[in-house]
């Protein structure tokens, strides 16, 4: 029997459910694969390794009973399965991270890949964190005869500590299902986290089928076929909303948006950088060019709405320089078409007393119009954590000061509070996504409902991450908070990839090369319906979770089951 086995080879099938999670990311490396299909029955070996736990065995003899077997030594092995299938997924699906530590941070490689080591230690803790109801079930299976606790109502609290655990990349396990989108298309009502908490679901009850007594094939059966009844009705209603939604994209405006890759390469920031040979170094003027030769190739079938320049390509003092506004200004008069630009503003004061590096800088993407006008400015919500904010820092300044001294490139961002769009033609608003924006939901689901955003716009720059699978995963993301509000979005990005997606969360365009020039259009359309999700978020999974943490406790108490 399973149970029988040791726990090192329980650790052999709780990595494999971290390899299977980790197949799900998007990339062209492995074991990025975009295997989201899996995701339903990624948790199927761990939860049977943490259900076939040993409990207490009969005693010989005259004695009669079960003799005890410690809950807590069987909580912490079921604790110790989830941390290794977390970690498992962390190396494999974030390695990533070491690429702007190493090309841009200045980061010994010895160093940095000890620190990814810890990282992953660290964040490997997000599975046993969002599992937690799951161990506590392992740790009650110690006694014999003890009822187990509701896997329905484990389930819906784990999606829920989902949401709320910190993380500092904001995926969820819902969020790798993307290649199937008629599943995706729930998350216009309960956003991509519901879905996560269908796949947890999924994988504790077929673990359960195969691991309770008394087994059967029946039970199997039935238990595969309400499942497959489960998945089947999120499939059906998908398919349902993408031809019903369809029909009204269509008959819906749409918007056409330029948008420039430059590829700039930043060799002053990089320690090690690597050189594409169509890399271009930072210059307003390419800039410039580019969207000129843009607006005017596509002039002869439509004109342009707007032209994106995305996110750190304009030149550092662009925000206040009046010759380069000016020079823009000019440009955006003779093709007619405004430009949404993004750069860096610093607090005169504050630069001249703490000097650039720890001096306090803000996010800004704004408009410029060809009637000379400039929009107010939009202020980036989120900064990267270690790139442009040091985690901790609100509450222990002198941390913050400390890394930024010893780190390379990272800085401080201020935070923005603002989420009205900007108006770049009479009847439409674009909501800037300043790269790491849309991570979260909250900011996206404000646009949307008060802000007046017609469309999205992530303007990023992947530049840190190099040839890495880091800009697919964000792209990723972007299209679930465009089906989550039922808005189109352009992740308009320096280094690429460039892609859009419509409010179904379907690609417009096929995404351009990753660390390549280009520069194209797309026409997105406007499709202006306020989301169930956008109305109420993740209101309603949290009321679930609480309503399932009192389901927990009240089978926490009841007691032991009759054994026959």
């Amino acid at each position: 029997m399973f149970s029988s086995h040791p726990i090192r080879s329980r650790l052999v099938f709780a990595a494999l459910t971290g390899l299977l999670v980790a197949a799900g990311f998007p990339g062209h490396h492995f074991p990025t694969l975009s295997l989201g299909w899996l995701l339903p029955l990624a948790f199927v070996p761990l939860f049977v390794c943490i259900y076939t736990l040993p409990i207490g065995t009969s005693l010989s003899g005259r004695r009669t009973g079960f003799a005890k077997i410690s809950g807590v030594r069987r909580g912490v092995q079921a604790f110790l399965l989830c941390w290794i299938a977390g970690i498992t997924m962390t190396s494999l699906a974030f390695y990533w991270i070491t690429y702007p530590a190493i090309l841009f941070g200045g980061i010994p490689k010895t160093f940095t890949y000890a620190g990814y080591g810890l990282y992953c230690l660290l964040a490997g803790l997000f599975f046993p964190a969002i599992l937690s109801p799951f161990i506590l079930n392992a740790v009650r299976g110690a006694k014999r005869g003890q009822r187990p606790l509701p896997i329905l109502a484990m389930a819906i609290t784990s999606t829920v500590f989902e949401i709320i655990a910190p993380r500092f990349f904001h995926w969820s396990l819902g969020s790798l299902m993307h290649s199937v989108p008629e599943i995706n298309q729930i998350s216009s009502v309960f956003g991509f986290s519901f879905i996560s908490g269908i796949i947890i679901y999924t994988g504790a009850l077929i673990a359960h089928s195969f691991t309770s007594q008394p087994r059967s094939p029946g039970r199997v059966f039935s238990t595969f076929a309400s499942l497959i009844g489960i998945w089947g009705g999120l499939f059906g209603w998908g398919y349902w909303r993408i031809q019903s939604v369809s029909s009204e994209l269509s008959a819906a405006p749409t918007t056409r948006i330029g948008f420039i890759q430059p590829n700039f390469t930043f060799a002053e920031l990089s320690s090690n950088a690597t050189r594409p040979t169509d890399a271009q170094q930072l210059s307003l003027q390419t800039l410039l060019n580019m969207s000129e030769n843009l607006a005017n190739k596509a002039a002869g079938d439509r004109k342009l709405d707007l032209i994106v320049w995305p996110e750190s390509v304009a030149p550092s003092d662009f925000h206040w320089s009046k010759e380069q506004l000016d020079v823009t200004k000019t440009l955006t008069k003779r093709i007619g078409v405004p430009i949404l630009a993004q750069a860096i503003e610093f607090d005169s004061l504050d630069l001249q007393k703490n000097g650039f590096r720890n001096a306090t800088m803000y996010s800004n993407s704004f408009l410029v119009r060809p009637d000379g006008s400039r929009s107010a400015s939009f202020r980036k919500w989120f900064p990267i954590p270690f790139g442009e904010m040091v985690p901790g820092e609100q509450y222990f300044p002198a941390w913050g000061d400390f890394v930024r001294n010893r780190v390379g490139n990272t800085s401080k961002v201020g935070i923005g509070t603002s989420y009205d769009a900007l108006p770049y033609s009479p009847d439409f608003y674009v909501a800037p996504l300043i790269c790491f924006d849309s991570i979260l939901p909250s900011l996206p689901r404000q646009q949307a409902r008060y802000g007046k955003a017609s469309i999205f716009v992530n303007q990023a720059n992947f530049v840190w991450m190099d040839t890495s699978n880091a800009g697919l995963e964000f792209a990723e993301i972007d299209r679930f908070r465009a089906i989550e509000n039922g808005r189109s979005l352009l992740l308009a990005s320096n280094t690429g990839p460039t892609i859009a997606f419509d409010p179904l969360g379907r690609a417009l365009m096929n995404s351009t090369k990753i660390m390549g020039q280009d520069a194209g259009w797309v026409d997105m359309p406007v499709w202006t319906e306020t989301t169930l999700y956008s109305r109420w978020g993740d209101s309603p999974l949290l009321i679930a979770g609480l309503v399932a943490a009192v389901a927990l406790l009240i089978a926490a108490n009841r007691g032991y089951r009759r054994i026959s």
